[in-house]
C-alpha cells in the first residue's frame, strides 16, 4: 500500500492538521514523546495476566501496593483500533470542530451522530451511532427512559435530551472518556493514566455530567460504589 494512504498519514492529513491537533497523533514503536505519562494499573485489574509485558511484581510504597507501572504492550498490534495518542487540549479542538464544517459538512453530521439499533442498555436509553453511542436522558428522571423505542425514528425521543459518548484506551493503564452535550454546545471529558477496573473514567465522566447538568438525584449508585472502591 502507498505510504499515502497509511492510516497514521490519513488521520494527519484529514483530521489532525486541518484543525491544528499538534499533540495527537498515532503511536510508533520506536516513538519518543515529550511530556508523556507513566501508566499505572492494578494488580487485581482481571486483564493483567494477558499483558504481553512483563508487569512488575510489586507496586508502590504504602499505601500504594497493590498499583503496578504500566507492563510493556507494542502498539503495532493496535493499529487503527486503538494506537493513538492525545491531550484534554487537542480533545477540546476535536469536539469543537465538529460544530463546524472542518471535518465533517452538514449531511455528514446528520448521518454520523443519528441513533440507529437499540443497544438493550438496561439503565438508560441507548442506541449504537457512527463511532458513538447515542443516548437519550430525560432531564427530570436520570435512568431507563420509560419509552425507548426500537426504531429511533420515533418521534417521543425528541423530548429528551441527547448526547454522543464513546471510550477509549490503551493497554493497560492510560484511558478516556468523552461525552458530548451536542444541545448544549458543551462535553465532559476525562483522562487517567490509572486502571483498576476499566470503568472508572466512564464513572466519573457521567457522574460529573449528571451533577452539573442535572443534580445529585441524577447520580448511579453503582458508580457511586465503583469509585468509592477505586
Amino acid at each position: 500500500i502507498d505510504r499515502s494512504f497509511w492510516f497514521e498519514n490519513l488521520l494527519k492529513e484529514q483530521i489532525l492538521d486541518p484543525i491544528n491537533m499538534n499533540d495527537s497523533g498515532s503511536f510508533s514503536a520506536i516513538g519518543v514523546y515529550q511530556n508523556m505519562t507513566t501508566g499505572y494499573i492494578s494488580n487485581q485489574n482481571p486483564y493483567l495476566p494477558l499483558a504481553n509485558g512483563r508487569p512488575p511484581l510489586v507496586g508502590g510504597p504504602a499505601p500504594y501496593e497493590n498499583i503496578l507501572k504500566n507492563p510493556y504492550s507494542n502498539p503495532l498490534v493496535l493499529y487503527a483500533a486503538g494506537d493513538m495518542y492525545s491531550t484534554v487540549t487537542d480533545m477540546h479542538k476535536w469536539d469543537q470542530a465538529l460544530y463546524t464544517s472542518k471535518i465533517l459538512d452538514e449531511a455528514q453530521k446528520v448521518v454520523a451522530f443519528a441513533p440507529y439499533a437499540n443497544t438493550d442498555n438496561s439503565t438508560q436509553c441507548e442506541y449504537y451511532g457512527y463511532g458513538w453511542f447515542v443516548t437519550f436522558i430525560d432531564p427530570l428522571q436520570f435512568g431507563k427512559v420509560a419509552d425507548c423505542p426500537s426504531d429511533p425514528a420515533d418521534a417521543n425521543l425528541r423530548k429528551y435530551e441527547k448526547f454522543l459518548q464513546y471510550s477509549g484506551s490503551y493497554p493497560y493503564s492510560w484511558v478516556t472518556s468523552f461525552n458530548r452535550l451536542v444541545e448544549r454546545d458543551q462535553s465532559v471529558m476525562v483522562f487517567s493514566n490509572y486502571v483498576k477496573t476499566g470503568l472508572e473514567s466512564d464513572c466519573i465522566a457521567s457522574e460529573i455530567r449528571n451533577i452539573i447538568f442535572y443534580s445529585d438525584k441524577h447520580r448511579e449508585q453503582k458508580c457511586q460504589a465503583l469509585l468509592n472502591d477505586a
